[in-house]
């Protein structure tokens, strides 16, 4: 739990650091930014992707340990999570190939043709130069949004036990 935490808040704190816009240039120094934020952003999505398959895998009496989970790898959460409707949708923002290749190391640049490449063993995933950042900005931007969505359904719990409450009470935005 405690390294979840922390990751969360470094991606918060790095994302403020992130390109706000493609590179124009292709260069070593774009392609390592880039590569950092997917990876930072990956391992925020996976940590979610854990919980959320966990929760919608959970049935009256046969619950798993939360052990059971943390043992699991992204291909495996990936293949649960395509079972579900709303999760299928979800997934589609990380490339478990993409993730892999880049955690061994930069992608293969093409610079005349502005494409990347990104070796996972035997299969290779290519990218235009603008795709690159823009599927890692959709990642990154879809992590944040499941690590804050906690705190999300927390707001809305609070204003709903408020208005319980305090049903003659009016709150200014």
């Amino acid at each position: 739990h405690r390294r979840y935490v922390h990751s969360v808040r470094l991606l918060i704190v790095a994302a403020g650091r992130f390109r706000p816009k493609p590179p124009q240039r292709i260069s070593d120094h774009a392609a390592v930014d880039l590569q950092n934020e997917y990876l930072r952003a990956a391992n925020v999505f996976e940590q979610e992707l854990r919980l959320l398959t966990c929760l919608t895998r959970i049935e009256p009496g046969k619950a798993k340990p939360w052990s059971y989970w943390q043992q699991q790898n992204l291909n495996n959460l990936m293949g649960m999570a395509s079972c579900h409707d709303d999760l299928r949708q979800l997934i589609s923002a990380l490339d478990r190939h993409v993730r892999n290749a880049l955690t061994h190391g930069p992608p293969v640049i093409e610079r005349a043709g502005r494409r990347c490449q990104f070796w996972d063993r035997d299969v290779c995933v290519t990218w235009s130069w603008e795709e690159y950042f823009h599927n890692t900005r959709a990642l990154t931007l879809t992590a944040l949004g499941c690590a804050n969505f906690d705190s999300f359904s927390q707001l809305i719990e609070v204003q709903i036990l408020a208005r319980a409450l305090a049903p003659d009470l009016r709150v200014e935005p």
